[in-house]
């Protein structure tokens, strides 16, 4: 018996991108997926946490986990939404935003960069950009399609 039966997880890890840089080789999602489906701390079910990882990551493949996720998931529902790679900022235009980029994604192409993210999703992107941030400061995420 799963510790958090209505837990729910994307994980998405890519380091080896097929229009922008390589990043180094981790296993940061690939501990955090095996993190969060242990029983032993975080106790989600094994079958909801999905694991996207390079060439699995494609802009269609986390847009479908999205939705799926959004369908099992409820108003009573702990989700979890990882993602290491690539982001970025457009400061200006028609296209302007924070993005996380698919592995697909082209950053010199607006149609395959990803998704406008809003509003940062987590505490861990404040601590990442040296703010700490406090959850009250933090508003729920927009993503536009």
């Amino acid at each position: 018996m799963s510790a958090m039966p209505n837990a729910h997880a994307l994980v998405v890890g890519i380091a080896d991108y097929a229009f922008a840089p390589t990043l180094p080789a981790t296993r940061d999602a690939d501990d955090m997926a095996e993190l969060l489906a242990d029983p032993a701390f975080c106790g989600y079910p094994a079958r909801n946490v999905v694991h996207l990882a390079d060439a699995g990551a494609t802009g269609a493949a986390i847009r479908r986990a999205l939705t799926d996720l959004a369908a099992q998931a409820n108003t009573k529902s702990t989700v979890v939404i990882f993602f290491s790679g690539h982001g970025g900022r457009v400061d200006s235009g028609p296209h302007a935003g924070e993005y996380l980029v698919p592995v697909d994604g082209d950053p010199a192409s607006d149609a395959t960069i990803g998704r406008r993210v809003r509003r940062p999703p987590s505490c861990a992107q404040h601590a990442a950009a040296g703010d700490a941030g406090s959850p009250a400061s933090l508003r729920q995420p927009t993503i536009s399609t």
